[in-house]
């Protein structure tokens, strides 16, 4: 049964993961793919965590590299989204993860009432599902709330600008899964503490604290989100009023030429008009060769 297990929950599990992060990531840089994409880099997923595991940082990433290059090549995105969105997929998904397993393990003493027996592959059952829910649910979010218009780094004349940009975003999602990866690592120290010394009250404090880091790691990841959405709007807003500030001091200068030559213009027809008058003047007196002469 436990080799059955393994299987299931590696290569089966897996690759629905592996599928639907690509798919979220195709979907926020606004491609549409064929199906049998999502799969092979589903499978290519499963590769990558056989062998290693997304919750260290070897794993993190190889993952994420794995969603820049397949964002590049297959998305045909820029480095820089595909990077960003890479991390910000993989963070989200090991965050809801985290979540789930928490809960789960808080309400483990209750569970194993219930199920019995098979408490262990209920357990598994119904963590995969409530993870890949709250993932979904979370990918949504960014989607709905935080598009790629929202977030991609603000077009400048230097590529530096982008990247300082980017760099707002990417450096807190790195921290927080280095804090998420620190919090999984003594985890398993707490259980192995609370199931020899400890009782229930212990666990219960031990696994609601680890539940209350990995919420708050996601609820920060949000606000990170929120943050860089106002800044970038911010940037825009910037842009567009040097834009309108430059169109302004070209239309002022444009009406300064324009008066000037309207003052000139007049000047030149106050000149003409007296030029008539005079030679007029000349005729009607019948000094004709002396209005010839004055002409010339």
């Amino acid at each position: 049964m436990a080799e059955y297990l393994d299987f299931f929950n590696i290569y089966v599990i897996g690759l629905i993961e592996g599928t639907f992060q690509f798919y979220f990531l195709a979907k926020i840089l606004k491609k549409k793919l064929l199906p049998p994409f999502y799969f092979l880099f589903g499978v290519c997923a499963v590769i990558v965590t056989r062998f290693l595991s997304v919750g260290t940082v070897t794993g993190f990433v190889a993952m994420v590299f794995l969603l820049t290059v397949c964002g590049i090549l297959v998305c045909h995105a820029d480095f820089k989204s595909s990077l960003l969105y890479a991390a910000l997929t993989t963070e989200i998904m090991l965050l809801c993860y985290g979540i789930v397993k928490s809960l789960i393990s808080l309400l483990c003493p209750f569970m194993s009432v219930v199920f019995h027996d098979t408490v262990g592959i209920a357990f598994m059952l119904v963590s995969e599902a409530a993870s890949l829910a709250l993932t979904g649910f979370c990918y949504y979010m960014v989607y709905r709330y935080f598009s790629r218009d929202d977030l991609d780094p603000v077009d400048a004349p230097e590529t530096t600008m982008g990247m300082q940009q980017m760099v707002l975003i990417f450096i807190p999602i790195l921290m927080i899964f280095i804090m998420s990866n620190y919090i999984n690592a003594i985890e398993y120290d707490f259980q192995f503490e609370i199931s020899v010394d400890k009782g229930p009250a212990e666990h219960f404090f031990s696994h609601g604290q680890m539940l209350s880091m990995y919420f708050l790691g996601l609820a920060s990841l949000f606000c990170i989100l929120f943050s860089y959405k106002k800044l970038q709007q911010s940037f825009r807003l910037g842009t567009e009023i040097s834009l309108l500030e430059q169109q302004e001091h070209s239309l002022n200068q444009y009406v300064e030429e324009a008066k000037t030559r309207y003052d000139e213009t007049k000047s030149l027809r106050h000149d003409i008009r007296n030029h008539i008058a005079l030679v007029k003047k000349l005729l009607q007196n019948g000094k004709l060769e002396e209005a010839i002469t004055y002409m010339e």
